[in-house]
């Protein structure tokens, strides 16, 4: 897998991100053409036509392997397929900021769900599924002006 190679580079403290689209210090949170292939990859997994999410989603890793070493992925299942696209979905939008929106969302399936942990300073903090802190709050200026109900009640 060429990503490793492309996106990253060894530094002093270990590995550091260098794949920017720009080139510029900025990371880039615009759609790309891997992330069509991807999105429309996981429609038709959803849509249980594993053929057409296979084929997009081999389209795709044709071009992060060395030429003649990639071996296509398979599946049998509309799971197998929905694990396969979701972990390469992770990969390749590595620093674009499609992850957290994949979590929100995915965290409506139980089989989908990711339960995040981090040790901060010694500090575990955990993210379940559903929790409320997935939306910021809706400002109080906001509410009080329209009248809407906060976010995370």
């Amino acid at each position: 897998d060429l990503r490793k190679v492309i996106f990253f580079q060894s530094g002093p403290f270990g590995y550091y991100f260098k794949g920017q689209y720009t080139g510029l210090f900025y990371l880039f949170s615009g759609i790309a053409v891997d992330e069509v292939y991807l999105i429309r990859s996981e429609s038709n997994a959803w849509n249980g036509d594993i053929g057409a999410a296979l084929a997009d989603l081999n389209t795709l890793l044709s071009k992060r392997w060395r030429h003649g070493t990639f071996n296509p992925l398979t599946a049998a299942t509309q799971d197998d397929v929905l694990r396969l696209v979701l972990a390469e979905k992770r990969k390749e939008s590595v620093f674009r900021e499609g992850r957290w929106y994949d979590l929100r969302r995915l965290n409506q399936y139980q089989k989908f769900a990711d339960t995040l942990t981090r040790n901060y300073e010694g500090q575990l903090f955990t993210l379940l599924p559903g929790d409320p802190r997935y939306a910021l709050p809706i400002p109080q200026q906001e509410i009080s002006l329209g009248g809407v109900v906060q976010n995370r009640e």
